[in-house]
């Protein structure tokens, strides 16, 4: 690629300089034939994935069946409870193994990550400026504070949104199983964090020139694994939030098998799948709006569009380019792709949905 007397990089057909960033050197390691990415998971470490998903799937089922509140349920509920212990189980299995993948997701993203150096561009400069402004700046050097506070305040205004609407149902009887829930409610958090600063990184690394300074080959192999980071995160959310509006369907039913006077209306389940849908989808199509930007400026670089006098053969070709560098950089982004993302997005909605629509018994 071109650069200047500076060390500043340009792009054809863009303006944009690149300073104080070191030359990426990781993209391309991304290498299908590299022994550490094909070998997958092992048998011994698959092995102790499932051992350890089945004793955390015992350790939530025995929590619930085990606790006073269960105990003291009459014979005809103690089957819904355990019903609800197994779903509990099955969260907690899967915020374990997926927020296990989700931060080894994380941890392989970090290299793709373009920060600047301490000696370019007068990056080595004092600070300037107090309060926000500075903090501001700070944050845009270490992006990786931006987002996981980034994340709390999505978690926060979740929390909120979902408490809000709890009071003004006046709603009674949550409390039963308190800590189980606390502690639930708790490890559930902690499994989707590494999942969504995934997705701001993938955003991030879109967005940032400076991770797109390497040869083209490159480049592509580098937007294709956006993409697929992207899915992969998309579903493991997708299907995390799916199970947890099914446990809280099921956690309202025992609740009004075990207090018939409590106050747990079937909307609140619907809300539940609304802000977890909502959180989702906002998050992933951030991350893919980037993408497709950059999919936009790698487009017109590689393969801008003809002017509209030039000859027929010369418009005929690079029409041709155009149409040929466009399939190269959006391969495997179909319609049935972008369906399965809208199903995967909506699919807590959709639940709690058919959850508050079912009778109560």
């Amino acid at each position: 690629m071109p650069r200047r007397d500076d060390g500043s990089v340009t792009t054809a057909g863009n303006d944009m300089e690149v300073r104080g960033f070191e030359p990426l050197r990781t993209c391309c390691a991304d290498d299908p034939s590299d022994p550490k990415r094909s070998a997958g998971i092992g048998g011994l470490r698959l092995f102790v994935l499932v051992c350890g998903s089945v004793a955390v799937a015992s350790f939530g089922f025995l929590i619930v069946v085990r606790a006073d509140d269960a105990r003291s349920a009459a014979g005809e509920v103690r089957g819904e409870i355990a019903v609800w212990a197994s779903l509990i189980g099955a969260v907690l299995a899967y915020a374990a193994v997926g927020g296990a993948f989700a931060l080894r997701w994380l941890r392989d993203s970090i290299p793709l990550l373009q920060l600047p150096t301490s000696s370019a561009g007068g990056s080595s400069e004092r600070l300037k400026g107090a309060g926000w402004v500075q903090s501001m700046k700070r944050l845009r050097r270490h992006p990786y504070t931006a987002w996981f506070l980034a994340v709390v305040g999505i978690m926060v205004a979740v929390f909120l949104a979902l408490w809000a609407a709890g009071h003004s149902m006046r709603l009674s009887g949550e409390r039963t199983f308190g800590w189980q829930i606390d502690l639930v409610t708790g490890i559930s958090v902690l499994a989707v964090i590494p999942a969504l600063m995934g997705l701001l990184a993938d955003r991030w690394i879109a967005d940032t020139v400076g991770c797109w300074q390497e040869e083209p080959t490159c480049r592509v192999a580098l937007h294709r694994r956006l993409g697929r980071d992207m899915r992969r995160r998309l579903f493991l959310l997708g299907g995390f939030l799916t199970l947890v509006v099914v446990a809280t369907g099921a956690r309202r039913r025992v609740i009004l098998e075990l207090q018939p006077t409590a106050v747990f209306p079937s909307e609140l389940v619907f809300l539940y799948g609304l802000v977890f849908a909502t959180v989702l989808g906002g998050t992933f199509w951030a991350a893919d709006a980037a993408r497709s930007r950059r999919t936009e400026q790698l487009v017109r670089e590689y393969g801008p569009l003809p002017a509209p006098d030039v000859s027929d053969e010369r418009l005929t070709a690079e029409l041709s380019r155009h149409d040929g560098i466009r399939r190269l950089f959006t391969a495997g982004d179909s319609t049935w792709t972008a369906l399965q993302a809208g199903i995967v997005v909506l699919g807590p909605l959709i639940t709690g949905l058919i959850g508050s629509l079912l009778p109560e018994s």
